[in-house]
């Protein structure tokens, strides 16, 4: 599997983890890994958690 791919993976369940998380931090680092994430939209999962994040 692909880096992106993998890293899409792992960040969709790191979303899943801080639901019901107080905490800011959790939050600003997935947004981090988002932004990282971006030049790789054109990859299925990658452009699928872009939206589930974004809306």
């Amino acid at each position: 599997m692909p880096r992106p791919e993998q890293a899409a993976k792992t960040t969709v369940r790191a979303l899943q983890l801080v639901t019901g998380v107080a905490s800011v931090r959790p939050r600003r680092r997935i947004a981090t890994q988002l932004n990282r994430l971006r030049p790789h939209a054109g990859s299925g999962s990658v452009r699928d958690l872009l939206e589930h994040a974004y809306g």
